[in-house]
């Protein structure tokens, strides 16, 4: 019998992703299990798994994140295989507290916030129709607390940012995200400001946008047609948030 090695792992980890035959894939994890902490190079390969379509896949791929990842194993195995949805909302919790300790798991959180958002906000006619649902509420917290740098995420969140997204609520928290993970870092910002400026048009987001406009000083220049509409508004609050914001853009006051 061949043992496995830690010179195989780079081997197991592209067969783990990406070989059609699910036999193959559980072979892969099962090898992987193995090498216990000696694949934790791999551990991201692992987390990802946990989205195979084969139900024995993430069997094997649980077991070996258990020797692989202990620390990743429960809160992994609650989001994962748990039929309690309150299981779910603790797991994606646990994993957000864990902050860069669970960085491999952003590419699983992000799968299981498409699917989440997929359901749309909660229905109308319950309690804060509308809005997003705690699922979803939870696993943007999650994201956010392990790596906001990510760029998968960064470019999931500018899509769910996009003027063509159809979800607010979405649309709000991406939106709010990016804005937080631009700072103050100018090149950052240029990438998020097409994105606020389209939102001065969005009445969910509005606030936001205008907050974001404002804080971007003259690099948001171009928001100044759209702020001074706003001083306009039927909305004494807009009115006011506006005038600050166009004072800001226009260079009168930072």
């Amino acid at each position: 019998m061949i043992k496995t090695s830690k010179n195989d792992l780079g081997e197991l980890a592209r067969k783990l992703r990406k070989a059609p035959d699910p036999r193959t894939r559980l072979d892969a994890a099962n090898k992987l299990r193995e090498l216990g902490p000696l694949a934790e190079s791999v551990a991201k390969d692992l987390c990802d798994a946990l989205a195979d379509t084969s139900p024995g896949v993430v069997a094997a791929v649980i077991q070996a994140i258990e020797q692989v990842r202990p620390d990743l194993y429960q809160p992994l195995t609650r989001l994962a295989v748990d039929h309690d949805p309150d299981k779910h909302l603790r797991a994606a919790k646990e994993l957000g507290l864990m902050g860069k300790q669970a960085e491999w798991c952003v590419g699983i959180l992000l799968t299981r916030l498409r699917a989440e958002l997929s359901r749309g906000p909660i229905p109308s006619g319950e309690r804060g129709a509308g809005q997003l649902r705690p699922m979803q509420v939870v696993l943007f917290e999650a994201v956010r607390g392990i790596n906001p740098d990510d760029p998968a995420t960064i470019a999931y969140y500018k899509a769910l940012a996009a003027p063509t997204a159809q979800f607010d609520p979405a649309k709000y928290q991406s939106l709010d995200f990016l804005h937080k993970w631009a700072g103050s870092d100018e090149p950052k910002r240029r990438q998020v400001l097409p994105l606020a400026l389209a939102a001065l048009r969005n009445a969910h987001c509005l606030g936001l946008a205008v907050h974001i406009v404002g804080d971007y000083g003259t690099l948001a220049k171009d928001a100044a047609p759209n702020l001074r509409r706003l001083k306009l508004s039927g909305s004494e609050e807009t009115r006011k948030s506006a005038a600050v914001a166009l004072d800001k853009v226009e260079g009168r006051t930072s």
